[in-house]
């Protein structure tokens, strides 16, 4: 199984230790992490993903299971931005609120892509990219997606955004264009 690493800065990483107490021995690999303040600044969320999402907030001393909906697939990548956590996969983008603590909901996205990489401007502004050329964006907290793909980069697989606001983002894709 994979074993999640912390490091104290202090020493350079000379001193690794595992935290993964919690996390499912089946574990292939760990994706993906986010970190976000915890509600009201008393100390980190930390979110991760091995198809599933687990949040620590102790440092990664202990994870715990978010209920990543199965309907979802496989989670691939996450975001955070403020109180929402967004997490792409399998099955389109899904937002789930940090607080209050409500769980993840469906991100009408009206793609059947893998999503792979999903960035938040701010609560409103959400980009996401993934296979068949499929880069997306809402600008509304995602309760509307635009596909915004196609042109040159085709039906080439999205790996990375970055996005710097609502109308400008980079893409990675899978080859030259």
């Amino acid at each position: 199984y994979t074993a999640i690493l912390t490091v104290e800065y202090s020493d350079n990483g000379s001193s690794w230790t595992e935290a993964n107490n919690g996390l499912p021995y089946s574990t292939p690999h760990i994706d993906a992490f986010a970190v976000s303040p915890a509600p009201g600044g008393t100390g980190n969320n930390i979110f991760t993903i091995d198809a599933d999402v687990y949040v620590s907030t102790d440092n990664g001393a202990r994870w715990w299971y978010t209920g990543w909906p199965f309907s979802a697939g496989s989670a691939k990548c996450l975001a955070i931005h403020g109180d929402n956590l967004f997490g792409g996969s399998d099955a389109g983008v899904w937002k789930y609120s940090l607080s209050p603590d409500t769980g993840w909901v469906v991100q009408q996205s009206g793609t059947s892509d893998t999503l792979f990489t999903v960035k938040a401007v701010d609560n409103n502004v959400v980009w996401t990219g993934g296979t068949s050329g499929g880069v997306f964006r809402t600008t509304n907290g995602g309760a509307t997606w635009t596909s915004v793909g196609g042109g040159t980069i085709g039906s080439e697989v999205v790996y990375a955004v970055e996005a710097l606001d609502a109308n400008t983002a980079f893409a990675s894709t899978s080859s030259s264009i």
